[in-house]
């Protein structure tokens, strides 16, 4: 093929124009449907599209196409001069990209891989590819030894790929689940009790400021009758639910030196037979990703089942996260458009998180283990709700609120109970 470019030039003929259709069609079955061919076609993975038949459209129809968006491109202008360039350093692209994705790449891969968004993982492997193996080739090689050139091109590479990673490694750990910590034991009662905890962001420490606890108490008590009741609570506000998971352990409070006045271990190895879980609102506000929450969710209710307490999961309603990111600053919005990209979740609303931990718990057969509180069933509305029962921010429940969601808890919180007695009976 380069030999009849050279020879004589781009030709558009019944032959070559024939010849381009069908290696479209091959395109579409190597690279689309992942065809494998073999023995006439040698097949690999990630490479099963290079092969000779695929390359008629690219060297015809599509040569030809660029060659006229050169052509009309203004004479002089920047855009025909980096074109130039490039074409004049192609052999220096070339020898850099051997070396670029035989060393850098699968490192710049492995780190990126922490970006949940398949689009914009791509997206930025391609543009920082690009501009490692062309801009320093370009700007960098006039007038230097073969040696020099390969040094000056490793060193501006290195930079450059290494800034980027350093940008993504510096993010990561806000957006990567927690790891699982170390269980510890957790008393267990057989008296006539029922022992309820709650932990989690602000609407369960605003629970407890708010002396709701014993009201939720009180409303157990009417519903269920005979049992006598317990409930503790311990909540921090703007926590997300890898923080929620770390404040369950004092070793890793400790470890991540957060205040030991928050950490909800004392009160979860007193034992309980019940678990209210307020997470998820902050990681919406702070763009966390849908795949931080469910992770660090499932960390939480497995501990959680693991020692006999019940889960009592309360879906996260639709308060107004975008009201937190209009009020911030252009870097902020940024960051967040950003980060929304990288996470695969939307700028505003709770709805993808809502859905993310419902599927998540479905596949992992949790759904018969747990209490699940759907938002439709005491908020349907979110903090448009008619009713009023959400403050100013439309971010925190009012007291009008927490008595709606506190009259929810215990009647599923007794229906659940009365339930699984029935059948043990």
């Amino acid at each position: 093929m380069g030999y009849l470019l050279v020879e004589k030039g781009i030709v558009l003929n019944l032959l070559t124009l024939s010849l381009s259709a069908v290696s479209l069609v091959a395109l579409y079955y190597f690279a689309v449907e992942d065809l494998d061919a073999s023995p006439r076609f040698f097949y690999t993975e990630g490479w099963n599209s290079f092969h000779w038949i695929c390359y008629f459209y690219i060297a015809y129809p599509m040569l030809f196409v660029l060659c006229k968006i050169f052509y009309r491109l203004p004479a002089g202008g920047w855009m025909e001069n980096m074109v130039c360039s490039l074409g004049r350093h192609s052999y220096g692209i070339y020898i850099f990209q051997l070396f670029y994705f035989t060393l850098i790449a699968p490192y710049l891969l492995n780190i990126m891989a922490s970006v949940n968004s398949v689009v914009f993982h791509e997206f930025m492997y391609v543009v920082i590819s690009i501009l490692a193996c062309t801009y320093p080739v370009v700007r960098f090689i006039r007038n230097l030894s073969d040696r020099a050139v390969l040094l000056k091109i490793f060193l501006l590479a290195s930079l450059l790929v290494g800034g980027v990673l350093f940008v993504i490694w510096q993010w990561r750990p806000f957006y990567k689940a927690v790891e699982p910590f170390a269980p510890y034991a957790v008393a267990q009662h057989d008296d006539d009790t029922l022992r309820v905890v709650m932990i989690g962001d602000s609407w369960v420490y605003f629970h407890q400021t708010l002396r709701r606890d014993s009201v939720l108490e009180v409303k157990i008590k009417k519903a269920i009758g005979h049992k006598r009741i317990k409930l503790l609570a311990k909540g921090k506000g703007g926590v997300a639910s890898g923080e929620i998971y770390n404040y369950m352990s004092a070793e890793r409070t400790m470890a991540k030196e957060y205040d030991l006045n928050n950490c909800s271990q004392p009160i979860i190895e007193q034992g309980a037979d019940y678990c209210i879980i307020s997470a998820g609102i902050n990681d919406a506000r702070q763009r966390r990703g849908k795949q931080y929450y469910v992770t660090n969710y499932y960390q939480i209710i497995r501990f959680l089942l693991s020692k006999g307490i019940r889960p009592v999961v309360m879906e996260i309603p639709e308060v107004e996260v975008d009201e937190a990111y209009e009020g911030n600053t252009l870097y902020y919005q940024l960051r967040s458009r950003i980060v929304m990209r990288m996470m695969e979740t939307n700028l505003y609303g709770t709805h993808d998180y809502r859905q993310a931990l419902k599927d998540s718990l479905t596949v992992h057969h949790l759904m018969d283990s747990i209490v699940y509180i759907p938002a439709t069933s005491w908020n349907p509305n979110g903090w448009l709700d008619k009713r009023d029962i959400y403050t100013d921010d439309h971010f925190h429940l009012n007291l009008k609120g927490y008595e709606l969601l506190d009259s929810t808890f215990a009647t599923e919180i007794v229906k659940d109970y009365q339930s699984r007695k029935s059948a043990i009976k």
